[in-house]
Order: structure tokens, then sequence, then C-alpha cells
């Protein structure tokens, strides 16, 4: 740097006009130049936001001398750094001291040389620049240094982390896997609760076709979140049988509303078929059986383009308490060579890595599926001829149902809640203000009263002066999370029997069974999708759907 720049600020400060005329014409013709008739001017000058580069002050004023402006100077973060030299008659040596005692870079005799005046300013305003650009330099080279440090320490903490996978591979990669899918839970619940309501609420076709598309790319991911789930909760080993009495006749047709959609999509043809000697109303895991179902049938839309998908379900052997139910998938896709069969169950692998690219998915599908069923007590497998198409199935024994399932109610939950005139009053409580705008969205849809509360602690001050229908109950929060907030309303007398849904990004089986024993009386996972969401807000407001 050969020196200052010509744009630089200098402030001129002294009680004596004559003197700042004099200082002004010196610099003038290379400074821009300020002038300040006083201490108290001065310090309002440097506080701008267009700050000097450097003061010329006056040691001996009226009202705030030089020494005293200087030490305000230095006490205030902003104006620190700006260098200051004394212009005084008062020249000796202890005057000197003093001043450079005091925070100045230098001190300048009067009567003014205008030889001096400038080379002392230029030097150092010189050196304040050089100063400055050291800082620079010095502050990207401290930032390279955390940068590299940054890199070292995450490159260290990958070796590590293998090497402690190396040990407990299926601990390690469980735990990864769970947080990352509850990280990712709470944002997608925003991003498909939005899209749907925008869904609802838009008729421009164009722009109906873009929030498709979104909507199938995040239903996309929160599969695929589920896949890393379940797997997670698999290996770890807290998967939990829940055996509950269903319709299988209203099972498959769920399934096959999905599925018969795909299937128009691609323009294929589908078709299933149930054996009429099956009981219609049986008891086991329906939620894993028809995960599973589901997830076969959807598989063979994907890798099918041309022809038809059949889903079968046919009786292998009744008793008196039990039955034995063989379901197919059939279609007519791509199929699987004989050679490669053995792999298509083992985690993170596909028959074909070039089925990847083309097709998608994470390998991981079959081999829950084949687990979950096995946890139920059935068999899996598949037959199939490359080019020809293949044939999943499996044999699972259920057990009749010794009660008869309640008919689920024609009209549809959000009907239901649009139309109940009594106008029921939730409360809401979430940290997270974008999932939060959400629900209130979707519950004021519902003719719902919503209040909400942005923590536990406040929730509980709440319920204990309203008598709320319903509390719809986020689990992680600060200052008191869910559980404990549950808990304590349990406590109050008058709010035992208040329903408490929880809502959480946590959805393993240990997370629920918590929220249970917390007092709360159901459990949502989210991204809650706003059907299943009415789904279970019906049936603890609407009295006649109990």
């Amino acid at each position: 740097m050969n020196g200052p720049s010509s744009n630089a600020t200098i402030l001129v400060v002294d009680d004596q006009p004559a003197n700042l005329q004099i200082l002004a014409e010196i610099l003038q013709n290379q400074y821009d130049v300020r002038i300040a008739i006083n201490g108290e001017k001065a310090l309002q000058i440097a506080q701008q936001n267009n700050k000097p580069d450097l003061i010329l002050l006056d040691v001996k004023m009226p009202g705030l001398d030089g020494y005293q402006v200087l030490a305000e100077l230095r006490r205030d973060e902003k104006t620190c750094h700006i260098p200051v030299i004394f212009v005084t008659a008062q020249h000796d040596v202890d005057n000197e001291t003093r001043a450079l005692a005091a925070g100045a870079v230098d001190f300048i005799s009067k009567p003014i040389n205008p030889q001096v005046v400038c080379a002392r300013v230029n030097t150092h305003l010189t050196l304040r620049q050089r100063e400055i650009a050291f800082q620079q330099l010095n502050t990207e080279l401290e930032n390279r240094i955390k940068e590299r440090t940054r890199q070292v320490e995450t490159l260290n903490t990958a070796l590590q982390e293998r090497a402690t996978q190396a040990e407990t591979a299926n601990a390690a990669k469980s735990l990864f896997l769970g947080n990352m899918s509850h990280e990712l839970r709470t944002p997608l619940m925003a991003v498909i609760g939005f899209t749907d309501l925008l869904q609802r609420q838009i008729d421009e076709p164009a722009v109906l076709h873009k929030l498709s598309r979104i909507r199938k790319a995040a239903g996309n991911l929160s599969s695929t979140i589920n896949q890393i789930l379940d797997f997670t909760q698999i290996e770890s080993g807290n998967t939990a049988q829940v055996t509950i009495d269903f319709n299988l006749a209203a099972m498959l047709h769920k399934i096959n509303d999905t599925i018969e959609e795909l299937a128009v999509a691609k323009t294929l043809a589908y078709a299933y078929d149930v054996d009429s000697a099956i009981p219609a109303n049986l008891n086991g895991d329906r939620v894993k059986l028809e995960q599973v179902l589901l997830n076969l049938a959807s598989n063979a839309v994907k890798f099918t383009r041309h022809g038809a998908v059949s889903l079968r379900a046919s009786l292998i052997e009744a008793t008196g308490e039990e039955v034995k139910i063989r379901f197919e998938i059939q279609d007519t896709g791509i199929g699987i060579d004989q050679s490669l069969l053995e792999h298509i169950f083992v985690p993170f692998e596909q028959v074909d890595n070039t089925l990847t690219r083309q097709y998608g998915g994470l390998g991981l599908g079959l081999s829950i599926n084949r687990k979950l069923i096995e946890m139920m007590g059935g068999e899996m497998g598949v037959e199939s001829e490359s080019g020809k198409g293949s044939t999943f199935w499996i044999v699972i024994t259920l057990k009749r149902s010794q009660t008869q399932p309640a008919v689920a109610s024609r009209i549809p939950p959000l009907q239901s809640l649009q139309t109940n005139k009594a106008r029921p009053r939730i409360l809401l409580v979430d940290d997270d203000f974008i999932n939060q705008e959400l629900l209130k969205f979707l519950l004021n849809e519902a003719g719902l009263q919503c209040d909400s509360a942005n923590d536990g602690e406040e929730a509980v001050g709440m319920v204990k002066n309203t008598d709320y229908d319903l509390v719809l109950m986020d689990i992680q929060m600060p200052i008191m999370d869910g559980l404990a907030a549950t808990r304590a309303i349990r406590l109050l007398p008058e709010r035992r029997l208040t329903p408490v849904i929880g809502v959480s990004a946590n959805a393993f089986a240990e997370d629920k069974d918590r929220c249970f024993e917390a007092g709360m009386n159901a459990f949502l996972a989210k991204p809650v999708a706003p059907e299943v969401l009415y789904s279970e807000l019906a049936k603890w407001l609407i009295k006649n759907d109990r």
C-alpha cells in the first residue's frame, strides 16, 4: 500500500476558527475535511455512520478538553480505533508523554507547519489502512484455519464414527437413521400440509399441476423416511406387534384405492380378488400387514410398464380360531433373473444398480417387508422370470375376530367436524411456529375453535383456566415437554378426562409407549396427513363416533 486513500475523512477539532481554517486549507485538497468547534460536537460527528478515518484534536478547549474527548472516544467500541493526533501549543515533553499515554497516536505542535501536518496525517492514515488490511488478512487466515480445522474435525469425526460403526454397526446405524428421520419429519409436515391446503384453495390448472408435483415429491420423501425409520426399529428390536380386530375387505379396499389410481396413471390394468371363504373379520397386526401389501403392490406398478397388476387373497386353511391366508401380488413387469433372487431381500441392495437410477428407491423395502411378515409369524417369497414379471407371495396366519369391528361412519371426518354445531375448543401446543400455523389452518378449516401454546408450561396454565374439549400436544419442546405437561394436566381433578393427542416427529414404538404412559389418549406421527388428523379428532369430538 503506497499511501492513504484520497477520499479519507479527517475530523479537525479546535475552538479557534482561525486554526480550523488553516488546517482545513492544508488538508482539503487531499481529504474530505470535517470541522468541530468543540469537544461535544466532535463526539457527535465521530458517532455518525460515516465515521472519520483520523482526528486532529486540540487539547485546550472550553467544555470538554482534548483529553476528555479522547477518553470518551476510547471508551466507545465504535470509535476506539480511530487514530487521534493532538494539535496544541503545549508542546513540552510532559504534555507529549501524557498525550501518548492517553491514547493519541501523535503530537503536532502549534504554530502549525503545513508540511509537518501533511506528513503526520499521511503517515498515520497509511498505518491505519495497513492495520485494517492486516486485520482483514488475519481474519481471513483465522477463518481459513477454522474452516480447515472444521474439515479436519469433520474428517476425524467421520473416521471415529466409522470405527465405532465397525464395532457396533447395527446400533450406530439405527441411532443415526432414527435421529435423521426425526429431523426430517417436522419440516416435511409443513411441506405436505401447506401443499394440501393450497390444492384445496386453488383452481388454476397450471398451479395445481405444480402443486401436485410438490405433493408427490414430498410423499416420496415421506415414504423414504418411513422406510428408514422402520428399518432402524427392526434392527434395534424395538418393533412391537400390535394386534387389533379389523375387517379384511375394508383394509384391501383402502389399498385398492391407492393402487388403482397408480395403475390408471400408467394405463395398466388392475384387478383384485378375495376368496369368499376367508372370514370377513380378523385379528392381527393390521397396520403392518397393510403396509407390506401396499408396498408390494406399489412396487408392482412401479416396475411394470405395460400389462397388468393384480392382488389376490386365498384361504389355505381354517381352524376354529385361526385362518391361514395366502396373498399374491402379480405383475407383468421387468421381472428378476433367477440368479439374483437371493439378493432382493438383503438390506440396501437392489438386483441391478441401474434400477436405482431408473426407478429410485433405497433397496430397503423388500427387506423391511419380509422382516415384518416374519415378525407376525408368516412367510414371504417371490417367483419371477426376467422380462415376464414377478409374483410376490405372503402366507400368514391370522386369528378370527371375537368381536364385530366398528363400522366406520360414511360421512368424511372433515365434514363431520364442520357440521358439528358444538364448535369444540382445541388447545394446540407446539414450539414450531410453522407447524403451529399449519395446524391452526387445518383446525379452523374443520370449524374448530383453536388456542395455541408454545411450550408445555404455558399449556398447563391455559388448561387450568379453560375447559378445552381436546389438547393437541407436541412432545419435544423447551421449558416443559409434552410428556411432563400431560402428566401435570392429569393431576388437575377437573381435567383428568380431557382428551390429549400426542403429535410428534418421534415415531418409534417406545416413543408412543411413553406418550400413553404419560396419560395421552392417542398418538399421531409427523408428518400428519389432514385426513388422518381429522379422523382422529372426529373420534374424540363427535359424540356418536366414540
